[in-house]
């Protein structure tokens, strides 16, 4: 017997849910830039100085970024889908449901530790909170543009030869 229509679009439906909820398990920007840190000196030029650091016994370093932000979430209107019982042919009854939610205080947090070797190369890293991608600093923001702004210079001097940007 063939499924329904109706079924065959919860299946489809389903499975573009799937596919999206897989998207969002992707790393954020914070997870990335983690594994691109390598020395202690560049995590520090990615989330600034750290606020505590202690040497260890066994000769690793480590380094710790703690934030901690309370901050006013301005009232919104929300809509969300309410299904209240079944019609007369069985399908739910589905309503949208509108309500304010006023303004509310709102913390966000987040603990960064770096243990690194005493010449600086990161051993380990552990993060934990709601909000370490705010965590990162303005000066890893422009250090990315600088870093895209040479890589594109790099390849037109590459293009038209090095006589036309002696500066770079």
């Amino acid at each position: 017997m063939r499924p329904s229509p109706v079924r065959q679009l919860r299946r489809v439906c389903t499975i573009f849910l799937c596919l999206g909820l897989c998207a969002c398990a992707a790393q954020t920007r914070f997870e990335r830039l983690l594994v691109d840190t390598k020395s202690l000196e560049q995590a520090s030029i990615f989330f600034g100085k750290p606020d505590k650091q202690a040497p260890l016994p066994d000769g690793t370093v480590r380094s710790d970024w703690l934030m901690h932000r309370t901050e006013q979430v301005p009232g919104q209107w929300v809509e969300r889908e309410v299904t209240r019982g079944r019609d007369r042919d069985g399908f739910p009854v589905v309503y949208i449901e509108r309500y304010f939610v006023p303004p509310h205080m709102t913390t966000r947090t987040c603990t960064l530790t770096i243990l690194s070797t005493a010449a600086g190369s990161v051993v380990s890293t552990t993060w934990n909170g709601n909000s370490c991608d705010s965590l990162l600093s303005a000066d890893r923001q422009n250090y990315e543009e600088m870093s895209k702004a040479k890589q594109s210079m790099q390849s037109l001097q590459e293009g038209f030869g090095p006589e036309l940007f002696p500066w770079f």
